[in-house]
């Protein structure tokens, strides 16, 4: 009655307490102590006779099926330390407060007034959901805690939390996206000058009636729209399909049958559309103007020349590019982490641009002691240096393939460092999800710890982790007793430029001190001596940042650090987890600890269970990246596929000289494997010459978006990646094959 409704409307109160099932398996549950006229929002689907009143509870349908409970079954649950029985009255909807119940843990609602005379309270209530008063939610609570002195709201929802947690992956995801669309955009290329190589005797023809330069640009960039429409609508279908079953396949509560409703901004599909036209619009644009440059006459004859010498200002533009990568990674380490993205993409282009010359000048060395021996080989081999399409399959391998080292290696890379933050966290048994907040209860649960003969009373460390805010900026805070800290953690350093050690300013729990990330120093823009307000559980202290770390991977790399003992008097928020060395082997003695909790509901586990539980959590962000480089590989092989037959349509007449002076199919065709063979070879010993540098530029890359990373190559993570590229591009090869059987020798050289 005491609170203010400024700000806020449609309130809906509960008495929430986190309690434990005891006649199940002690499963940690919330009970919602709810009027009956609060109900409306959950209709029955089963309910009894009985009015909702005395010992009554609702459950959900799914904790019913979960658990083979009926109407009428009994419930005994703990609460203040007494087991009451409560019998099931009514079964509602997997919604609202619901949504969530697992077979783990679940949801009940009581008769608020059976809950209160339980608690010896007066009809009273300790949480309140509500809608903002106006469209600016956080101008709703400010407005609500304003008026209140004794109350505090919060959002339920906190967008610059989720968004600071995601936007690391997201931002790999981007980088990766960026060399499938390389590599697309490359195979579109391809694709347009296939399709001018195919049509030069129809574009000859236009020309002979009439046809200017012009129309038959035109003819083709509506053709590329059209591509690109049609395309994009197709890859809209397909792509909505994806996503449906991605979502339903990732949905937190998939194994109960619950789903999200499945939806998305319409504009995307708008977006995509816009996109695809436009990137093949793009993609196309070079080998349509090239028409302008062909002469009439050469054209209607079928006459084009296809072979272009390399131009050395290619070659220095290229050297220069990796020269300038290369200065500023090895030399100039925070410069090189703000220009992460352009450095990937001055050491691509550079190396798209050196090769063809590096490669020229070593092939036309060798070509000439393997002529006289091995003749067949060394125009295959000769043939990659001249054909520009075959140099394009080199192109598009190259990025396939670094696409393919970058993903893994950055995977391996955040697989390598998780593992170690792990590693270095010391303690044999984790106990976490205590359900009381009561500080009672938990000195009464550390004094039991203390006394226990199985437990390293020295050891014992508590750690609690919370999401608040600064100036209106989310913050993550890390609760920590800086006594032990070090001893628990040793992944991060502690030690400040002047040689002190920042965990130590922390020791005096009546000082509001705090030490933080790096890059949350960065993005607040704060500096060590600052003060900045902090607010967590709806109440705000200023602290003065002590201390300014590297926060590596350590939550996101980004928090605040406050001794836990100002976390408990100022923000009255007592549940930590509680980390502690054991006396015996911790396999053995676990289910001891976990029978002393089991009333607590809290979850128990030994440090190798909880290091295999995150590794597996992190599994999904892996997975996803080895999929990207699947994805790329395939891609590439449609470009490869693509350049080879324009190389073969361009040097069907070289074939057919061949022919002419007694050279067989079956030569040919052994041209066209050796070609195959050299394009892969000669593709990987330049990624492998570039892949030191390109490794060192994606650890800047990483950095820069939130993964502080030191990436790694080990071949043998991508080995079977690159054999699959092999085989993909050899496979290729087959249809080249049987089309050099069906070659005219009169057909091709008739205008000789």
């Amino acid at each position: 009655d005491e609170m203010n409704t400024e700000g806020i409307k449609n309130i809906q109160a509960s008495l929430i307490l986190p309690s434990v099932m005891q006649n199940m398996n002690h499963e940690p549950i919330r009970i919602h102590g709810r009027t009956h006229d609060s109900l409306q929002h959950y209709p029955l689907i089963e309910h009894s006779e009985a009015n909702f009143n005395g010992f009554q509870v609702y459950i959900s349908q799914r904790t019913a099926s979960l658990h083979e409970l009926n109407l009428g079954d009994p419930l005994d649950v703990l609460i203040a330390n007494e087991t009451y029985t409560f019998f099931i009255s009514g079964i509602v909807p997997n919604d609202g407060i619901f949504y969530n119940d697992t077979t783990a843990q679940f949801h009940l609602i009581v008769p608020h007034e059976t809950l209160a005379s339980i608690l010896t309270i007066d009809p009273l209530f300790n949480v309140a959901f509500a809608n903002g008063s106006t469209s600016d939610l956080q101008a709703s609570i400010q407005a609500f805690n304003d008026a209140n002195e004794h109350f505090r709201a919060s959002a339920v929802y906190e967008e610059d939390i989720v968004e600071q947690m995601v936007s690391g992956q997201r931002n790999i995801f981007y980088v990766m996206l960026g060399f499938v669309l390389l590599v697309s955009m490359i195979i579109l290329y391809g694709s347009f000058k296939l399709i001018i190589t195919e049509r030069t005797l129809v574009i000859g023809t236009f020309f002979s009636q009439g046809a200017t330069k012009n129309d038959v640009k035109r003819v083709l960039y509506i053709e590329s729209l059209l591509y690109g429409l049609f395309g994009g609508i197709l890859g809209v279908l397909f792509g909505v399909l994806l996503l449906f079953i991605a979502h339903r396949f990732t949905s937190p509560l998939y194994a109960y049958g619950i789903y999200e409703p499945f939806s998305f901004n319409l504009f995307f599909i708008l977006y995509a559309l816009i996109f695809s036209v436009g990137f093949s619009l793009l993609s196309c644009y070079i080998p349509i103007r090239k028409i302008g440059q062909y002469q009439v006459r050469d054209v209607i004859l079928g006459q084009l020349e296809n072979q272009k010498s390399l131009k050395k200002r290619s070659f220095f533009v290229g050297l220069s590019c990796i020269t300038l990568a290369t200065i500023i990674v090895f030399f100039f380490d925070s410069l090189a982490t703000t220009l992460a993205p352009l450095l990937l993409i001055l050491g691509l282009v550079g190396l798209l641009l050196i090769y063809p010359y590096m490669l020229s000048f070593f092939i036309k060395r060798i070509f000439k002691r393997l002529y006289g021996r091995v003749s067949f080989t060394a125009l295959s081999m000769n043939n990659v240096r001249t054909s520009r399409a075959l140099r394009g399959n080199i192109s598009i391998l190259i990025i396939a393939l670094i696409a393919v080292l970058s993903v893994i290696s950055l995977g391996k890379g955040t697989e390598r460092i998780v593992t170690e933050a792990y590693t270095t966290l010391h303690f044999d048994i984790m106990v976490e999800n205590i359900q009381t907040n009561d500080p009672q209860t938990r000195t009464a649960i550390m004094n039991d710890l203390k006394s226990n003969p199985l437990v390293k009373a020295d050891t014992i460390n508590e750690k609690a982790t919370a999401f608040g805010t600064s100036n209106g900026h989310y913050a993550s805070v890390e609760a920590i007793n800086p006594h032990i800290f070090e001893s628990l953690l040793s992944y991060l350093d502690f030690t400040q430029t002047d040689g002190s050690n920042a965990i130590k300013t922390l020791h005096d729990e009546t000082k509001n001190h705090a030490i933080i990330a790096a890059s949350t120093a960065s993005r607040l823009n704060l500096e060590k001596g600052d003060e900045t307000p902090l607010t967590i559980n709806g109440i705000t202290q200023t602290y003065t940042i002590t201390g300014i770390v590297d926060g590596k991977l350590w939550m996101s790399g980004d928090f605040f650090m406050i001794n836990i003992e100002r976390y408990k008097s100022v923000h009255l928020m007592h549940n930590a987890t509680i980390y502690f060395m054991t006396t015996e082997d911790a396999t053995l003695v676990v289910d001891d600890f976990k029978e002393q909790f089991k009333n607590y509901g809290a979850l128990v586990m030994t440090h190798d269970e909880m290091q295999q539980l995150n590794q597996e959590q992190n599994q999904m962000m892996f997975n996803i990246l080895n999929y990207f480089s699947l994805f790329a590989v395939i891609v590439g092989a449609f470009g490869a596929i693509n350049n080879m037959f324009i190389s073969f349509l361009q040097r069907k007449k070289e074939f057919a000289v061949l022919q002419s002076i007694g050279g067989t199919s079956y030569q040919t065709r052994k041209l066209l494997c050796f070609e195959s063979i050299f394009t892969i070879l000669f593709s990987a010993l330049i990624v492998s010459t570039f892949m030191y540098l390109h490794i060192k530029i994606m650890s800047k890359v990483a950095a820069n978006v939130g993964l502080p990373l030191d990436i790694s190559f080990v071949f043998g993570d991508v080995l079977p990646f690159i054999l699959l590229s092999i085989a993909i591009y050899l496979i290729a090869t087959i249809p080249l094959l049987y089309k050099s059987r069906h070659l005219s020798i009169i057909q091709e050289m008739r205008f000789e």
